[in-house]
């Protein structure tokens, strides 16, 4: 699956989580703690197990192709989202 976020836009992409849940409920965590406090505007990011990269840590996340990129632990994200633990 190649996931892409068109458009990106926030002040502080370290904030920005991405969830990926299947009908049949698999869950892979796509996006999460990476691309620091830099901001992006607009930018276009997809999202690729066959890229050569992961978004780095602190940044900047510019527009380009990654690898599911995910720093830190214990993302837990709101209802309706099905609870962790999630693939990266």
């Amino acid at each position: 699956v190649v996931v892409t976020l068109d458009g990106l836009t926030h002040s502080s992409p370290d904030d920005v989580d991405v969830l990926l849940v299947s009908p049949g409920g698999k869950k892979v965590l796509l996006l999460s703690d990476a691309g620091g406090n830099i901001p992006i505007s607009n930018g276009r990011i997809v999202i690729d197990d066959n890229a050569s990269s992961s978004i780095p840590d602190n940044g900047p996340m510019l527009p380009g192709t990654y690898r599911p990129s995910n720093y830190g632990e214990g993302d837990a994200f709101a209802s309706p989202a099905p609870v962790a633990p999630y693939a990266a």
